[in-house]
């Protein structure tokens, strides 16, 4: 599971709403800076309602190509509005690149619902079956900062093709290797 930094600026903003517990507290929010400004207008959205500050989040992360958004200790005389507001906002992620946040739709890539453009598409990178373990190898984030092409089971260790700083790097070297292989 990659490890996001670019909200660590939301989540500082609106700690008082998340639950050391929840997954967003442990993970971030788990999906690309594209979304960033209807995550934030959704987050305005929620402060504004919620004036007694009872509602936590619990995650907010991309599945299915849309954003999703989950909330905790919704209190009653206001559930139906928060519901309605999320799916607003989710819905309206079906429309945007969740990498640049230009003007795209849900497509198919790699066998998996995505979010974005076309300038994007050649940006993500192909999973390939890694030939030692038969798992998936692919361009992952190892740690802060730091890139790694190959396979994504712990126990595997096989295809270290490049290191890098930068995820675009890593995806274009990835995508490179496939070619060749």
């Amino acid at each position: 599971m990659e490890k996001y930094t670019w909200d660590i600026p939301i989540r500082k903003k609106y700690a008082h709403k998340i639950d050391n517990e929840s997954i967003i507290y442990e993970w971030g929010i788990q999906c690309s800076e594209g979304w960033k400004k209807i995550i934030e207008e959704f987050l305005t959205n929620l402060e504004i309602l919620d004036t007694y500050n009872n509602v936590k989040i619990f995650q907010i992360k991309e599945k299915f190509g849309k954003l999703r958004i989950y909330l905790t200790n919704i209190p009653t005389e206001i559930e139906n509005t928060v519901y309605e507001l999320i799916k607003i906002t989710e819905d309206e992620s079906a429309f945007i690149c969740e990498v640049c946040a230009r003007h795209s739709k849900i497509r198919t890539i790699n066998k998996f619902l995505t979010t974005v453009c076309d300038k994007c598409l050649g940006l993500l990178p192909v999973i390939k079956p890694c030939k030692k373990c038969k798992g998936n190898a692919q361009v992952s984030l190892y740690s802060e900062g730091v890139y790694v092409c190959g396979c994504i089971k712990d126990y595997c260790n096989s295809l270290p093709i490049c290191g890098t700083d930068s995820e675009k790097n890593a995806i274009l070297a990835w995508n490179k290797w496939v070619d060749e292989n």
